[in-house]
């Protein structure tokens, strides 16, 4: 827990810079600027971050923050296409450009990390320890409903039950912004947002969705994470 809380807590500053690489790429096109990088240093920001992210020892992290980045820059790439018929590569150089100089600057631990990989457990793990402490959905008011999670401990044993994470309360008023936002804010951010979260709850979910079965199954690398319930 303490890896995975040493990660996602960059994970505000990298999408901050994210947003910052994308509003300049859309400024910049306005401008008739086709480089990514005149007067925008976000790139290379952002890989900094995705250094400290993986360093902080929770790859899984840094994996899935990259792969979200990576399909909002393709997102954004196909709306330009449509809205303006202009296709515009720069959302998909930034991503690039910031995972390389991510590859370079961790390339001292990255490198032995996958080699380890190679020859772990985890490389074929099967799709039952794959999927071990997931989010049961029967669980998910604990999300809003305090020590609602205690309850379940009652009747079921260790192994059985989601062991790693021992209360996911976020509290009843972000739930309610959180509806309220979307249903009354109509914006880009706001759909971002939701998209954001359903994902992350249908993928915590794990062996009770069949999302982690599809990407246990086709996503490289996705079979060595386990403990869905961090998602």
């Amino acid at each position: 827990l303490l890896t995975t809380l040493s990660a996602v807590t960059w994970f505000p500053l990298a999408m901050l810079f994210y947003y910052k690489m994308t509003r300049s790429i859309l400024l910049g096109d306005r401008l008739n600027q086709t480089t990514i990088f005149r007067n925008n240093l976000s790139p290379i920001w952002l890989g900094i971050i995705f250094t400290i992210m993986f360093l902080g020892g929770e790859p899984s992290i840094l994996y899935m923050t990259i792969l979200l980045f990576f399909c909002g820059s393709v997102y954004f790439t196909i709306e330009e296409w449509i809205e303006k018929k202009h296709l515009n590569f720069n959302y998909i150089m930034g991503i690039t450009a910031a995972i390389f100089v991510f590859l370079g600057l961790s390339a001292v631990q990255l490198f032995p990390f996958m080699e380890f990989l190679k020859i772990s457990s985890r490389e074929k793990a099967s799709f039952e320890m794959a999927s071990i402490w997931n989010l049961p959905l029967h669980d998910a008011p604990a999300i809003i409903w305090p020590f609602f999670h205690d309850i379940y401990k009652l009747f079921t044993n260790y192994w059985a039950r989601q062991s790693w994470l021992d209360n996911y309360y976020v509290g009843i008023l972000p739930f309610i912004f959180f509806v309220l936002a979307v249903l009354f804010d109509k914006s880009k951010k706001a759909c971002a947002i939701l998209i954001l979260g359903l994902t992350g709850f249908v993928i915590a979910l794990g062996k009770d969705s069949y999302a982690h079965l599809f990407l246990y199954k086709f996503m490289p690398a996705f079979k060595a994470m386990r403990y869905s319930i961090r998602f």
